[in-house]
């Protein structure tokens, strides 16, 4: 038995729920980064550089990740609104 494709509103919300899940994981991402940064000011207050350096790379690839995810956040709900536009014959 095959199962029948999604309509088009369980694709409509199916996509919903993905711009929501992008964004709301860009921001836990911009989150942890701060806790990540609180390690690196620890590390170097007490001149530990490795730990502090190893902390601030990390920090960094969070909000790189951070970024990306609302960066795919925004192309999909763009892409959204040009197929939900009326189409125009010339």
């Amino acid at each position: 038995m095959t199962a029948l494709p999604p309509s088009r509103q369980q694709h409509s919300a199916a996509i919903i729920r993905r711009i929501a899940m992008l964004r709301e994981n860009s921001e836990v991402l911009l989150q942890h980064a701060d806790l990540l940064e609180k390690n690196q000011a620890a590390c170097a207050a007490s001149d530990n550089l490795d730990g502090a350096s190893t902390w601030h790379r990390l920090a960094n690839l969070a909000r790189s990740e951070a970024d990306w995810s609302r960066f795919r956040a925004t192309v999909l709900e763009d892409s959204t609104k040009h197929f939900q536009e009326s189409k125009k014959c010339a």
